[in-house]
């Protein structure tokens, strides 16, 4: 633990990464070292971040960290914005969105990704719908 403190100490994004992994146990820490991962541009470390925030259900949060993560090609971060929007997570629910966020992940390599594109290919779900609560959520 001690040399990804070194490394994170460092400014390398990997190792600010792996310390927030480790630091599980301790869910303010976990937050600090990912936030520390992403501002080093470290996607792995934004949608970590994001993963956070979802568990804590601020999901204007969550959405602006998978986003990083995916502006940043990280293929996980873009699936796991293509869910929020797939679920309507504190968000309006579009389809259409999901989609794009879902091709992107998928070429970015995410089998998860490629997988959810397909399910709404075959479900052949495009339209938009409003999520319950995504008037007091929704950016």
């Amino acid at each position: 633990k001690k040399y990804f403190q070194r490394g994170c100490n460092l400014n390398d994004n990997a190792s600010c990464t792996n310390l927030s992994v480790l630091s599980s146990e301790n869910p303010s820490e976990a937050e600090r070292f990912a936030r520390m991962g992403c501002e080093l541009n470290g996607g792995l470390a934004c949608w970590k971040l994001g993963d956070l925030y979802r568990t804590k259900e601020d999901y204007l949060k969550a959405k602006r960290y998978f986003n990083k993560a995916c502006e940043l090609s990280d293929g996980t971060g873009c699936r796991k914005l293509g869910d929020l929007y797939y679920e309507g997570s504190g968000l309006v629910q579009n389809y259409s969105e999901a989609k794009k966020y879902y091709i992107k992940a998928c070429d970015l390599n995410d089998s998860l990704g490629c997988e959810q594109f397909k399910q709404l290919e075959e479900e052949e779900i495009f339209s938009i719908s409003v999520s319950p609560e995504s008037n007091r959520n929704s950016e």
